[in-house]
């Protein structure tokens, strides 16, 4: 929803943007709470107490201490229980932010999630964020089977001009390749946001809710004069 004072704002922003940024969005921590879930699930299954601050990489292997075959089993047996299918909860600000992005913006999924779960991911994105997003593309990274492709990568593939994304290593590889990369760490609650980074990079911005990307994108579009 559009805040007050800025409805003339987005309601000329359509007819004065001749072509829409394209703009590619990460879904786990950017869309939905994936790692909370995946957190009470290990708890209650194994009685591993983990919290989202203890993940100062985003290695589920190095923070469990097991190997890294060990942590991708136990990802993908969370794939096949509630926790997973209905238990992921969306980030606050998301829908209301892309529904007034999507005026100025063309929006596409561009995830590291596994061929194994597309169809169910297909699901929520329909059930939380309906009719946002134009294309859907998987990198099937960690994957017990099949091929996987670099997001950078993907987002050549369409043009991506600027990705969304919690993962600092997804941040560096698109930057190096030219893209804008909106580094999102939710309330400043990402550990793993902090590390690995080179934050000076030019085309690297630290955001922290979907108020600041709503914002950012904005002035990228339309700059302040």
């Amino acid at each position: 929803m559009a805040r007050a004072g800025e409805g003339s704002r987005w309601g000329s922003l359509s007819k004065a943007v001749a072509a829409k940024m394209v703009v590619a969005v990460d879904v786990d921590e950017v869309l939905g709470s994936f790692l909370a879930a995946l957190n009470k699930f290990i708890a209650d299954r194994y009685s591993w107490n983990h919290t989202v601050s203890e993940y100062h990489v985003y290695e589920f292997f190095r923070i469990w201490n097991c190997s890294r075959e060990r942590a991708n089993y136990l990802v993908h047996e969370f794939f096949t229980t509630h926790y997973f299918q209905d238990g992921i909860q969306p980030i606050p600000g998301a829908r209301d932010a892309l529904q007034n992005l999507s005026s100025f913006c063309s929006l596409s999924i561009v995830t590291s999630r596994q061929d194994a779960i597309k169809n169910h991911t297909l699901e929520w994105i329909e059930k939380y964020y309906p009719g946002l997003f134009e294309q859907i593309h998987f990198g099937n990274h960690f994957a017990l089977e099949g091929k996987s492709r670099p997001k950078s990568e993907i987002c050549r593939s369409f043009g991506a001009q600027v990705l969304i994304d919690d993962n600092p290593r997804y941040a560096m590889e698109c930057a190096n390749y030219g893209m804008r990369v909106l580094l999102f760490d939710y309330d400043s609650s990402y550990p793993w946001c902090k590390t690995g980074v080179d934050e000076s990079h030019p085309l690297v911005t630290k955001v922290h809710n979907w108020e600041e990307v709503e914002e950012k994108l904005l002035s990228w579009v339309v700059p302040e004069s």
